[in-house]
């Protein structure tokens, strides 16, 4: 019989990974599952098992952890801007009159 505390934390896990198999499933099609979800897991786990040592590294080299955090911010902020489409040039025509 499992403890109350090992129930509930595997039941957390096991919700977070379903959400993400539910937003998965919005944008995939049926026929490409397993080739997302084996690129996520693997990019995730890729991320897990080289970003301590990466860390502990850039610390070591520059004793601050200020540039992890500057780094952080410029690759998320890399990844927002690849999420904005340019404009089409009748759309900014369009844009233009109004």
């Amino acid at each position: 019989m499992q403890s109350s505390s090992v129930r509930s934390a595997t039941s957390v896990g096991s919700r977070s990974s379903d959400s993400s198999r539910r937003g998965t499933m919005e944008f995939f099609p049926l026929r490409m599952m397993g080739t997302v979800i084996g690129g996520t897991a693997m990019a995730s786990n890729l991320g897990m098992a080289t970003g301590p040592l990466a860390g502990g590294l850039i610390y070591d080299s520059f004793g601050s952890y200020m540039w992890l955090y500057v780094g952080a911010w410029g690759i998320g902020a890399f990844l927002i801007g690849l999420t904005f489409r340019p404009m089409v040039k009748e759309q900014a025509e369009v844009a233009r009159a109004v």
